[in-house]
């Protein structure tokens, strides 16, 4: 009687511990779930910025490209410092960093959830490598600006495009080859930076979508 005692009481208890495990596994759902929301909700944002800043930069080779520059290059001001910079994907990552740190992986039962979430964090990673990438690249070609623009007038040209024009700093056709082969560098890795990025909008989105039928969310 007293083993019977014991094994019940282990059988209890052992299914104690299952459903606190499957409202923990429910928590952390619900959890991932609304930092993809976030995500998906940023990177719609930065993937409409990327395509305002492609158009720029398509406007600034034109400008570059166009002879008059040597002597008005008040529209290439405008659009090199408006097309220069761009927007960071910060990842949501808190729920991914508890479900690795406290070994709570292990409590996804659901093995196709759970190598999704595997896969969505690996694609991050990638944007992630990207964006060091594209900082690192727009540094760089950043210091070769000052071979052409003069940066004390750049605020000025921002504010509407200049009459009589500013000139370049070089009349050198080198300088300005050079320079609009790198801006041209720099538009190709924009437009693959955001390529990665609608990727990653889109399996977020099926990813919310697919949690949701599993875990019977809302």
């Amino acid at each position: 009687m007293l083993f019977l005692a014991v094994f019940c009481g282990f059988l209890a208890e052992n299914q104690r511990e299952h459903m606190i495990e499957h409202l923990q596994e429910k928590e952390y759902i619900k959890s991932f779930a609304e930092d993809l929301k976030q995500d998906t909700a940023q990177l719609k944002k930065i993937i409409n910025t990327m395509e305002e800043k492609l158009v720029l930069k398509d406007s600034l080779l034109q400008e570059l490209a166009n002879p008059r520059v040597l002597k008005n290059s008040s529209r290439a001001y405008f659009f090199f410092e408006m097309s220069r910079h761009f927007p960071d994907f910060i990842y949501t990552d808190r729920t991914i960093q508890q479900l690795k740190n406290s070994g709570g992986m292990r409590l996804l039962r659901n093995k196709p959830v759970s190598d999704s979430i595997v896969d969505y964090d690996s694609k991050v990673r990638t944007v992630f490598i990207a964006q060091e990438q594209m900082n690192s690249l727009v540094l760089s070609y950043g210091f070769e600006k000052n071979k052409l623009f003069q940066i004390r007038l750049i605020d000025t040209a921002n504010n509407g495009f200049q009459s009589p024009g500013i000139p370049l700093l070089t009349q050198n056709k080198n300088d300005i080859e050079e320079f609009y082969n790198n801006m041209w560098d720099q538009k190709k890795f924009f437009a693959f930076l955001k390529r990665l990025e609608i990727d990653l909008l889109s399996r977020g989105t099926r990813l919310i979508e697919f949690i949701k039928k599993e875990y019977h969310l809302e």
